[in-house]
């Protein structure tokens, strides 16, 4: 494989590590995403469902503090011994009740409608209600008191009748002796859907002496769900950080399994789907004060996350049974995370695709310069002493080429000083050789000359 190839691959394979530790990432910032939002939708549910429980006892409070004002005041004490006076009192219970179910103005009813007790309860639980102004409700729509018979002594408005020992509220409050709350209903005086709240009363002697009832509307018990439904909404719009969607869904269920409030429009005390009544119903679920579970609505359908939280009350009050249900859909919980994935490829193939080319470029810049060092090396290995090394750099490519032209260098000089030498070398044997045939002349022709010359001697001698 060539140096080429291999640096590409080696890029590539650090931009395909960057891509799966990436992806790695993000699938550990979706669970804990996830985990995030799981705990915050039950912390929330349960807090809620706190806010509600809390928002009950106080106005629990608010009307057992007003009840032991009226105690004070005899007012209970005085109607009862006025009472006692009248010889037939069923038969006086009846011909009120009946002129006041007619809505007869009789002057006895108009004297308790307009009473001292009445004025009071007015001014305490209606005139000049903050949450009116506020809000557009009442948070008492009606208040009464009753004495130890069960009529009406005093009242904010006309109530339906004006006996009430029949009614099931007057018999708990009674059996309860402190103070009794109802589940929702709808009150046909006040119009509204609300809770009653009832205060037995007592006179100095422990004795009972009448009935102090209010109705706590519904809205105000709701109020908690609206206002975080609210804030949810106001964050979206803000731009701000949210670990539920604005699209969530709560509803308020009583233990009778009917939907007491939903932030999406419903039939009035609708009965619950069977996944709340099993909810509410089943042993092992109702052991559980709050739990997170998914569902989805229908087969084949997006998956729905959800939580639940149990009333546990408040103090005293010791709740009414209810359950808060929150649901959101789970790909609208993860909406953030969507983007965040989308971003982050984005940002991957941003990052990856110019290390690539980068990756390139870069083997490119290294491998050109080998390739050429490669040529000119066996050129030079061929003889061609003479060939230019064409590389400019201030790398360790360029210092190696600058090698390779002093070693060119040097091995010219030195191939040159070798040929002068040789061809010294070469006269030298040259003028030798000369010698030797001189030499070898004169040792062929010595006989001959030593002939003459014998001859020569021996002539001079004869003449």
């Amino acid at each position: 494989m060539r140096l080429r190839q291999k640096l590409t691959l080696g890029f590539l394979g650090m931009a395909l590590i960057v891509v799966g530790v990436g992806g790695l990432s993000l699938n550990l910032g979706q669970k804990a995403i996830l985990k995030a939002i799981d705990r915050g939708a039950l912390s929330l549910t349960n807090k809620t469902m706190d806010a509600i429980d809390m928002a009950i006892h106080h106005r629990i409070e608010q009307v057992y503090v007003y009840s032991q004002e009226i105690s004070r005041t005899l007012l209970t004490q005085n109607s009862n011994r006025e009472f006692d006076k009248i010889a037939d009192i069923p038969g006086f219970v009846h011909a009120v009740d009946a002129d006041w179910q007619s809505g007869k103005e009789t002057p006895f009813i108009q004297g308790i409608l307009n009473n001292e007790l009445s004025n009071k309860l007015k001014e305490e639980f209606q005139v000049g209600d903050y949450y009116e102004d506020a809000y557009g409700y009442v948070v008492f729509p009606e208040a009464f008191v009753t004495n130890q018979y069960g009529v009406v002594i005093g009242a904010t408005g006309r109530t339906t009748d004006y006996w009430q020992a029949d009614e099931q509220w007057y018999q708990k409050g009674m059996a309860e002796k402190g103070f009794w709350i109802g589940d929702v209903a709808y009150d046909k005086s006040a119009g509204v859907y609300a809770c009653d709240i009832i205060i037995s009363l007592y006179d100095e002697q422990g004795n009972f002496s009448g009935i102090f009832k209010a109705i706590l509307n519904l809205a105000e018990i709701v109020r908690e769900i609206e206002e975080i439904k609210r804030n949810l909404q106001d964050t979206e719009h803000k731009g701000h950080d949210h670990a539920l969607h604005p699209n969530t869904e709560f509803k308020l269920v009583n233990a009778e399994s009917r939907i007491i409030y939903s932030t999406k429009i419903h039939e009035p005390f609708a009965e619950a789907k069977n996944d709340l009544r099993t909810l509410i119903e089943t042993k092992t679920e109702q052991e559980c004060a709050s739990k997170l579970y998914r569902k989805s609505r229908w087969p084949g359908e997006k998956e729905y996350l959800c939580t639940y939280a149990r009333s546990k009350g408040h103090r005293d009050f010791k709740g009414l049974g209810w359950i808060l249900v929150m649901e959101q859909s789970t790909e609208e919980a993860l909406a953030d995370v969507s983007r965040m994935k989308s971003l982050l490829l984005i940002v991957i193939v941003g990052l990856t695709t110019p290390a690539v080319l980068l990756g390139i470029v870069i083997s490119k810049a290294i491998c050109a310069p080998i390739v050429k060092l490669k040529k000119a090396a066996l050129e030079i290995g061929k003889g061609n002493l003479d060939t230019d090394i064409e590389i400019c750099s201030n790398d360790e490519v360029g210092l190696l080429a600058g090698a390779f032209k002093e070693m060119a260098k040097e091995l010219t000089v030195s191939i040159t000083d070798l040929e002068t030498e040789i061809a010294g070398h070469k006269h030298a044997q040259e003028e030798l050789r000369q010698q030797k045939q001189i030499q070898e002349a004169i040792l062929e022709a010595a006989p001959v000359g030593i002939l003459v010359m014998y001859c020569s001697t021996m002539w001079l001698r004869l003449m």
